[in-house]
């Protein structure tokens, strides 16, 4: 269980399992492996997705920007959520920690801030058939109470998971423990500010 604290609101998470209608936004089209989404019967009024997912798994990320607008009504949304530019991330560093630890990617993969400059957001938008409405910054702030529960948040993605099944467990939680220390708190838990920018776009007609 952690905190995220974005602009002046808080949630507690502990949880995101629940019920298909629980949550307001869907993703869509994040990953080849996941299908699509089902056209005909099916479209959304709001979709979502974080770009580092798509960066990963689709080497074209306006394929699945271009996926979301496809099952999107009319005057439907299409969300994108992604890092801000690593210098406005304190996570930044854990990422490079972890890329340390791995082979370097092939040339010309694209990395976790790939997709930060907002010129090159609008621009896959654009290439999706999305008109941008909107990008903005928003700041997000990781509370953890203690050590073991700040290893465990951020152990827990599915990126680090992959680095654990290259480098081990014992590798990637000394890189983890050490990039920690200087969030440390004076009541023990841990505070890592980021900021993040997303883009709100609606189908061209």
């Amino acid at each position: 269980m952690g905190v995220v604290e974005i602009a002046d609101r808080t949630w507690r998470i502990e949880s995101l399992i629940g019920p298909r209608n629980l949550f307001q936004y869907v993703l869509a089209g994040a990953a080849p492996e996941l299908g699509g989404v089902p056209g005909g019967a099916c479209q959304l009024d709001q979709c979502r997705g974080q770009q580092p997912r798509v960066a990963r798994r689709n080497e074209h990320p306006a394929v699945a920007l271009a996926e979301a607008r496809r099952v999107a009504i009319p005057d439907g949304r299409v969300l994108l959520l992604n890092w801000a530019p690593a210098e406005l991330c304190e996570a930044a560093g854990y990422l490079m920690a972890l890329g340390r630890l791995i082979p370097p990617p092939p040339p010309g993969t694209p990395g976790p801030f790939a997709l930060s400059d907002a010129e090159a957001l609008s621009a896959l938008f654009d290439d999706a058939g999305l008109d941008v409405m909107a990008v903005e910054d928003v700041e997000c702030v990781w509370r953890y109470a203690d050590e073991p529960t700040a290893v465990a948040g951020l152990m827990c993605s599915g990126p680090v998971v992959g680095v654990i099944q290259h480098a081990g467990e014992q590798a990637v939680r000394t890189a983890t423990g050490s990039f920690l220390e200087p969030f440390r708190t004076a009541d023990g838990g841990y505070r890592i500010t980021n900021v993040f920018r997303y883009v709100i776009g609606t189908p061209r007609t």
